[in-house]
């Protein structure tokens, strides 16, 4: 599978996110209580035991016999959104050395979503499957939320040429 980074998102790879998932459910990491109602909560000290096989098969596809920059990675946290919790359209910043985001859902529901607003028109809502990680370019405009009835938690960080 070669990976093709779009305008929006895009599936890079599957990965295996067991180990992670049972830590996560066996070490419960202490989230924050949401700043806003629409924030995600974050945490960012995680073990590199768990994290480093996963960031390791995401390099990986993105370092395709085409790609040749060496890459690092940066930002690496778990992301949470609670039932109810959707993030409205935003750009976030990214640094100059960034190539793309990384998504690898560890819990989700199918009433989570991400969207992106492409040429001021709305796109449709995705969701991202456990067991994958997926790519997108955080400078679009775009939303997540998550209008299930559990929680949705993702690894997620950066990558960066080096």
């Amino acid at each position: 599978m070669t990976p093709t980074i779009s305008s929006t998102w895009s599936l890079l790879c599957p990965v295996d996110v067991a180990a992670a998932v049972a830590w996560l459910a066996d070490n419960r990491p202490p989230f924050p209580e949401p700043s806003t109602p629409d924030k995600p909560q974050r945490v960012w000290n995680l073990p590199l035991a768990i994290t480093q096989p996963i960031v390791d098969t995401v390099l990986l596809a993105l370092r395709a016999p085409h790609v040749t920059i060496n890459m690092a990675t940066d930002a690496l946290c778990l992301s949470r959104m609670l039932p109810g919790q959707n993030h409205g359209l935003h750009v976030d910043i990214q640094r100059s050395d960034s190539v793309t985001r990384v998504h690898v859902p560890l819990t989700t529901n199918p009433g989570c979503w991400m969207q992106w607003e492409v040429d001021s028109v709305l796109g449709d809502r995705v969701h991202f499957e456990v067991g994958h990680a997926y790519s997108f370019d955080t400078l679009q405009r775009h939303a997540f939320g998550n209008d299930g009835t559990t929680e949705r938690v993702h690894l997620l960080f950066d990558v960066l040429r080096v």
